[in-house]
């Protein structure tokens, strides 16, 4: 990465990986394919004068490999990913996952469903905390 600090280019291939798990997690039905390739295709766009876009390290791991540049900064790309993933899990928890839980819970029918299994799962008797 001849130009660019290391800090960017792990912040641009954090957030393009971001950007994938977000959309991996919220896409629902026949255009969720569409839209992992849309997310692919602007990451690698962004990132290609940056990082080379790679997103994935295996692919940039055998060019990486030939040019024999791969012990410079391989931490990199791996710790991006991890960034990027944990980041991806931890926004969808927050903004996400809780409103499915109730979504779910009403169209099941029990409007506490989701606050009653948590409290089943920790009680052993299965009696309400």
């Amino acid at each position: 990465m001849p130009g660019i600090s290391l800090g960017s280019a792990l912040w641009g291939e954090s957030v393009a990986i971001w950007a994938l798990v977000w959309v991996w997690l919220l896409g629902r039905g026949p255009l969720k394919p569409l839209a992992i390739a849309a997310i692919i295709f602007a990451g690698v766009a962004a990132l290609a004068g940056v990082t080379g876009g790679s997103l994935n390290i295996a692919r940039w791991l055998g060019p990486a490999i030939v040019s024999v540049t791969f012990l410079a900064d391989f931490w990199v790309y791996l710790a991006s990913w991890f960034i990027g993933v944990i980041l991806g899990y931890i926004f969808y928890l927050i903004f996400i996952g809780e409103r499915c839980r109730l979504i779910q819970a009403r169209r099941s029918g029990k409007p506490n469903a989701g606050v009653a299994s948590r409290a089943k799962s920790r009680d052993a008797y299965g009696r309400m905390l």
